[in-house]
């Protein structure tokens, strides 16, 4: 997971698609991108709930990665 700041809502004409850009600390999502996972799919949630959905992760006993934190 990582945080940002909504920046722009990019909406395209094929295939229903829209993109959502964020302002967030990129190069640190890039040093930490593909250490543990390769997984390109993404999901968007609104408002701050990192800590929620890290306690979540743990319940389940799910791997937590932040990718914009070491």
């Amino acid at each position: 997971m990582h945080g940002g700041v909504t920046d722009e809502n990019i909406t395209e004409d094929k295939f229903c698609t829209n993109k959502m850009a964020i302002k967030a600390d990129v190069e640190r999502i890039l040093e930490n991108y593909g250490k543990v996972t390769l997984h390109p799919n993404r999901t968007i949630f609104y408002g701050d709930w990192r800590k929620p959905l890290r306690n979540l992760a743990v319940l389940l006993g799910l791997k937590v990665v932040e990718e914009d934190r070491g």
